[in-house]
C-alpha cells in the first residue's frame, strides 16, 4: 500500500505465529513492520513510534478496506485476540475510488513523477489476506488505464 501517496508501494507486515509444534514453542518476536519504499530498489523500516503500526500477538492476516469517507483502512486480525484497525494515508487520503468489474484484472497507472506502474487485481491475493478489487486514486496518480485479461484497455480514467 502507498502509505504517503508518493507513487511508490510500501510494505506492511505482521509475523508472530503461535500455531507451531509444542516442542518448538512460539515464533514470537515480530510486532508488525512498515517498510517505506525509497524508489531505488531499497526500503527503510519505520519505527513503531513513527508508523503507529503495532500488532503484538498471534497475527493472522491483513485486509485493506475503505471507510465510507474514503479513508484507507488496514485490519489486522490476531488469533483469539482483538482485531486492530489502522487508518492509513491520513496525511494524503484517496481522492477517489475506482471499483473494478469482474473482467477487469489489471491497471496501468501513470504517476505524477513520470513513472508507470502496473497493478494487478486478484480474487484472494495472499495467504489469509485480501485486498479489495479497487484502485484508490491519490495525488500521485495522473492517469489510469484499466485492462482485461487479454490486455485490452476496457476504460481510461
Amino acid at each position: 500500500y502507498d502509505i504517503d501517496a508518493d507513487g511508490r508501494l510500501d510494505l506492511l507486515m505482521v509475523g508472530n505465529d503461535y500455531g507451531v509444534e509444542l516442542l518448538q514453542g512460539r515464533a514470537d518476536a515480530f510486532n508488525g513492520l512498515v517498510l517505506k519504499n525509497q524508489a531505488n530498489g531499497s526500503f527503510t523500516a519505520l519505527s513503531m513510534q513513527e508508523s503507529q503500526f503495532y500488532v503484538p500477538h498471534n497475527a493472522r492476516s491483513l485486509v485493506h478496506l475503505q471507510a465510507p469517507d474514503g479513508q484507507a483502512l488496514i485490519l489486522a486480525t490476531q488469533n483469539r485476540d482483538d482485531m486492530r484497525v489502522f487508518a492509513l494515508g491520513a496525511k494524503a487520503p484517496a481522492v477517489k475510488t475506482i471499483h473494478l468489474a469482474p473482467n477487469e484484472v489489471k491497471a496501468r497507472l501513470k504517476l505524477a513523477n513520470g513513472q508507470v506502474r502496473i497493478q494487478e487485481f486478484y480474487y484472494g491475493q495472499g495467504f489469509l489476506s485480501q485486498q479489495p478489487r479497487m484502485i484508490q486514486w491519490n495525488k500521485s496518480v495522473v492517469e489510469c488505464e484499466i485492462l482485461d485479461a487479454k490486455g485490452a484497455v476496457v476504460r481510461k480514467i
